[in-house]
């Protein structure tokens, strides 16, 4: 299940860049979408997606929202900008969904939104995705987490992880 999220959403990347020339990191794809299963946690691909960039502290990775020029502008469509979908998910706890989190290899790793109720949320402290003791977390130092981990957000030298929203 996790590679055919992983190849889909390469495809989907890939897609609009082949057939339009397009930018690979523009913000709209047009080929599919994530949604959420009723019998699964992890997300099914539909109609359109959004890319926000990467969530990570590396300043230097393109699209990273450690840079304030790409992924961490305050005026784009990032996490950065409080005004946008994605920054007001992360501003105000009531609001559920956000942007999903997810590996280079497709692996899904949670919501990112402040609302600490929804159990896929990273701020959620007793869910999946955002215990200290979960694997999957990236609140866990020794799991999704860690400074050693090349997907890990908390890696100064990695890539971190992608930033999707519907």
């Amino acid at each position: 299940m996790k590679k055919l999220i992983f190849l889909a959403m390469f495809l989907a990347l890939l897609l609009p860049l082949t057939a339009a020339g397009g930018d690979l990191f523009s913000n709209t794809l047009d080929h599919s979408s994530l949604d959420h299963s009723p019998f699964d946690h992890s997300p099914v691909l539909h109609h359109q997606t959004h890319y926000h960039g990467q969530l990570s502290s590396n300043p230097f990775t393109p699209h990273s929202t450690a840079n304030p020029f790409t992924g961490g502008n305050p005026y784009g469509d990032t996490i950065a900008n409080p005004y946008s979908e994605v920054g007001r998910a992360l501003q105000n706890p009531y609001i559920g969904g956000g942007a999903m989190l997810f590996t280079t290899d497709g692996e899904y790793r949670g919501n990112l939104n402040s609302n600490p109720f929804d159990p896929n949320s990273v701020s959620n402290p007793f869910g999946e995705y955002g215990s200290p003791f979960s694997p999957e977390s990236i609140n866990n130092p020794f799991g999704a987490g860690s400074p050693f981990n090349p997907d890990s957000p908390t890696n100064p030298f990695g890539h971190g992880l992608m930033i999707i929203s519907e």
